[in-house]
């Protein structure tokens, strides 16, 4: 019988189907036969149908050679409907109805590549900047420190990209919204100077409020910026955002709600919030926004199928 199913493969078969010959012979052994052994045709049948619908099913088609390579296709295996999820929300967002997504999952899911991967690919096709932030748990040692991070390459690249026009332009409104206050938020945004020159030394400046005022320049930069050019700020690991951090992201979703110009996709960790934390509190009062919602799951059983099939073949 072995025989017969090693000429069979000869013919170049597909295995899947060698398989099926070999287990229907089995079936003669009575007793005695083998665990993968058809017990019924409609055993059979299913094994049929899955060859003709869904042929990926059996890994067993691959033919070892010696120049077999593994090679992991740049994909998501198993996530089309998040990815046309983060796409629809997008597409909403352009038109004014959504601010952003908060996408969710456990730690090790996939979230910030597959929304990285995605947004990053939405902003190319629509012109539009590209921007992130990543919190880590030590980011209350330093409040607003991503945040600043993220407007300083911000900044970067609209004095790289702009024109002479909207340089000007930008100098100008930048002067009359920031003031004297500039200088402020020169300490955490440096190349703020390559946009304007009314910024002077921060040591200098004296106000009242300095998280009020540091909230204001944020927002007021962000606004100026996104009138020439929209914007995908995307927010990783949002959990461990410091409290400044949080209320600055929830007032520059509230100053750019329905001006379809800033985008906000961001990821948080569902299993490490604590009652209490800042972050809950903010998840619940994000809801008064138009944000799109996403849950990541590990990668389905079908997906992993299909990605070793792929890798194999």
């Amino acid at each position: 019988m072995l025989r017969a199913i090693a000429r069979l493969e000869d013919l170049d078969l597909p295995r899947s189907m060698c398989a099926l010959v070999d287990n229907l012979l089995d079936c003669s052994n009575g007793d005695f036969c083998g665990d993968d052994a058809y017990r019924s045709l409609a055993d059979v049948r299913t094994d049929l149908e899955l060859m003709r619908d869904d042929p990926t099913s059996f890994l067993h088609d691959l033919r070892p050679s010696a120049g077999l390579t593994f090679e992991i296709r740049p994909r998501f295996y198993g996530r089309e409907d998040d990815i046309s999820n983060i796409e629809h929300a997008y597409l909403e967002h352009r038109t004014g109805n959504c601010g952003g997504m908060l996408v969710s999952g456990g730690a090790g899911v996939g979230k910030s590549s597959l929304v990285v991967d995605v947004t990053r690919r939405l902003a190319a096709d629509g012109d539009r900047y590209f921007l992130e932030a990543t919190f880590d748990q030590n980011e209350n040692v330093n409040p607003l420190n991503e945040i600043g991070a993220m407007f300083n390459a911000l900044c970067d690249l609209f004095a790289k990209d702009a024109t002479r026009s909207q340089l000007v332009s930008v100098a100008e409104t930048l002067e009359i919204a920031l003031g004297s206050l500039a200088g402020l938020l020169k300490g955490v945004v440096p190349s703020l100077a390559k946009l304007t020159s009314c910024v002077v030394d921060g040591t200098s400046v004296e106000c009242i409020d300095v998280a009020a005022s540091m909230k204001f320049l944020f927002e007021k930069l962000l606004e100026v910026l996104s009138d020439h050019k929209s914007i995908v700020l995307f927010l990783d690991d949002l959990q461990w955002a410091d409290p400044a951090s949080l209320m600055l992201i929830m007032d520059m979703i509230s100053n750019t709600k329905g001006k379809g110009n800033v985008f906000f996709p961001c990821c948080f960790r569902d299993d490490d919030i604590k009652e209490g934390d800042p972050f809950a509190a903010w998840l619940s009062n994000i809801n008064a926004f138009p944000f799109r919602t996403l849950h990541l799951e590990n990668i389905s059983k079908e997906g992993v199928n299909e990605l070793v099939s792929e890798t194999l073949h």
